[in-house]
């Protein structure tokens, strides 16, 4: 299978990766900038004195993340991102195939519980919670397999079974 999974908040996409070798979960942000504290005498000239940053952009993205996904497809191993507007605009730009991992209706009270239990603030909820209408809208116009997580059910198990 070489197609990233975009995978709706809450659904497991830490866990997953957590638990199998498996799951390649990716973060543009982790790709996307340097942390500058870390690079020490390597800070870039033209930014020394300039400012004090924490990060800058990493001259080699895209295609650190590029490379990334293309190893994890090499190594058997399914690459999971955030379903997120962002993540579409990358694999769409970049060509990937990719495919929708989203809550079934059986499960939206269960994950908002879950937010609930894991602390998530009130804002954060109800944006998930109205997003998950947007996505229901937005997803068939991409024309991409949709995978629906039921109640009791992870990405886990849907990983389980690919």
């Amino acid at each position: 299978m070489k197609t990233i999974l975009l995978v709706y908040p809450g659904l497991g996409k830490t866990y997953a990766a957590s638990k199998t070798n498996k799951v390649l979960e990716i973060q543009l942000s982790q790709f996307e900038n340097i942390n500058v504290k870390k690079l020490g005498e390597h800070f870039p000239e033209h930014l020394k004195g300039v400012y004090e940053v924490e990060f800058c952009l990493d001259p080699d993205f895209p295609n650190n993340v590029i490379n990334c996904i293309n190893k994890g497809f090499e190594d058997g191993r399914i690459p999971v991102m955030a379903l997120k507007t962002s993540n579409i605009e990358f694999v769409t730009k970049h060509n990937f195939d990719f495919a929708f991992v989203v809550p079934a209706s059986d499960k939206v009270e269960q994950l908002k519980q879950q937010y609930i239990d894991r602390n998530n603030t009130e804002s954060y909820i109800e944006r998930n919670m109205k997003l998950l209408d947007k996505v229901a809208q937005d997803m068939p116009k991409y024309g991409k397999q949709i995978y629906y997580i039921h109640k009791d059910e992870h990405l886990l198990d849907l990983i389980n079974k690919l």
